[in-house]
């Protein structure tokens, strides 16, 4: 490591927690983001159960996180079919940005841009 401190993030990264947290969640994933040297990380919205599209699910994320984490964490929220009436309550929420697929990705999870642009539209 270098001799000045520093700060590094990462802001792709799925900690999975709650629901899935085998694969990985706040307390492991944390733990070695923080031993390589990385002191913030940015939760990707759509690997965990719940999901993080609501700001009651964002809840949910923050709570498991709770107790947990050994560096700095932000959230994405994501964006899926349906749920743009809960982006800008997300936003107030505290969700650094957020996350949707444009193409086909596998799951049910693809929206137009110009669906969310609207969204934020004044």
């Amino acid at each position: 490591m270098p001799s000045k401190p520093y700060k590094e993030h990462s802001a792709h990264v799925h900690l999975n927690e709650p629901g899935r947290t085998s694969w990985e969640g706040f307390y492991t994933g944390t733990r070695a983001a923080l031993s390589g040297g990385i002191t913030t990380l940015i939760d990707m919205p759509l690997n965990s159960i719940p999901p993080t599209t609501t700001v009651a699910n964002l809840q949910e994320k923050r709570k498991a996180a709770d107790g947990q984490c050994f560096c700095d964490v932000g959230f994405w929220g994501g964006v899926i079919p349906r749920n743009q009436s809960h982006l800008k309550s997300l936003v107030s929420a505290g969700v650094k940005g957020f996350k949707c697929f444009l193409i086909e990705s596998g799951v049910e999870v693809r929206l137009g841009i110009f669906d969310v642009l609207l969204v934020f539209r004044t």
